[in-house]
């Protein structure tokens, strides 16, 4: 989704300092200049109004801040936060599968295999 409107630098200081306070619009609206009074009452209407936050989480923006993390943890020789990005684009691209529900699988064929196990060696008497 292409936007032509460009935004205010208040828009833009409200963008970055988002992630910095845990995303809450009202902190960051007022750590971007807004003041206090409407960034408690307007902001979220005129926000939802503006688009702005579609514009920032659209897949073109995430993509470009993964980019630009990238390039800045391969400067800083970051290797541990280069790795979680690697892993989170091979995520975004559909490289990789949650192994969370693989290993519930595997928990419970376990449990079930051994209660089974249980079962003939009392059935057969093989219990200590």
């Amino acid at each position: 989704m292409k936007h032509k409107e460009t935004l205010t630098m208040k828009q833009q200081k409200l963008l970055e300092e988002l992630p910095k306070n845990s995303y809450n619009m009202t902190r960051s609206a007022i750590k971007a200049g807004y003041k206090e009074n409407y960034a408690r009452t307007k902001l979220h209407s005129d926000v939802r109004k503006s688009k702005l936050l579609e514009r920032y989480f659209s897949e073109d923006s995430v993509k470009k801040r993964i980019r630009k993390a990238e390039k800045k943890f391969l400067k800083d020789s970051d290797n541990s936060n280069l790795a979680r990005m690697l892993e989170l684009q091979s995520k975004i691209l559909g490289l990789t599968k949650d192994q969370s529900q693989n290993v519930s699988i595997i928990v419970d064929m376990t449990k079930e295999a051994l209660a089974l196990r249980s079962k003939y060696m009392d059935m057969e008497g093989l219990h200590q």
